[in-house]
């Protein structure tokens, strides 16, 4: 009874440190993320948004993306790499190909390993108001490949996160100026009164 006792201890303690290891990767899991996760533009104006890996458990050689929205709200502007994160090496990038409403097989890597920070930043045009998501995710394109770690050589399953954008309508200047001349016709106004 007494080693029946301790071996029940030993396969509690075990089942402990098996449940707290697996809940201790699932918390840390690599994860491709769009910075802000929620913009505000005018229509108009531009936005900036990064993309942020973080793959500090199993570092990466490096994969692809596809980012998409609604066409009727964004348009494409341009594409740059964040050096200090991605390195130089111009041949462990793919620039990817923009769509109506994508930008498909961006990627990049590194013999190194990449950890965590900024791959890049997408800038998109914003031609009408309204709400997208901007998405993020795996590449369609069979060209540029999965993300794949640097310790096990194998095909890593990043968490995705977007970013919400609003596009609101710009305010014709006339109309603006308008509004400002009729606050202050009635300022005016209220001031003779008193």
């Amino acid at each position: 009874e007494q080693g029946e006792d301790s071996m029940t201890k030993q396969l509690q303690g075990l089942l402990t440190a098996a449940l707290l290891g697996g809940m201790m990767s699932v918390a840390n899991a690599a994860s491709v993320s769009l910075m802000p996760a929620s913009v505000d533009a005018v229509e108009g104006g531009s936005i900036a948004i990064d993309v942020v890996i973080d793959f500090s458990d199993d570092p990466t050689l490096g994969g692809g993306i596809d980012i998409n929205w609604d066409s009727a709200v964004l348009a494409f502007d341009s594409w740059s790499y964040d050096s200090s994160t991605v390195g130089d090496d111009v041949g462990f990038r793919n620039d990817g190909v923009p769509g109506d409403g994508s930008y498909i097989g961006q990627a990049v890597g590194n013999f190194n390993g990449l950890t965590t920070g900024t791959i890049g930043t997408i800038t998109l045009v914003a031609v009408a108001a309204g709400d997208t998501m901007v998405s993020v995710g795996d590449t369609t394109n069979a060209a540029v490949g999965p993300w794949v770690s640097a310790v096990t050589f194998g095909v890593q399953n990043p968490e995705y996160s977007g970013a919400n954008v609003t596009v609101n309508a710009a305010i014709p200047l006339p109309a603006a100026a308008w509004l400002m001349f009729g606050g202050l016709g009635a300022l005016l106004g209220f001031r003779r009164k008193a």
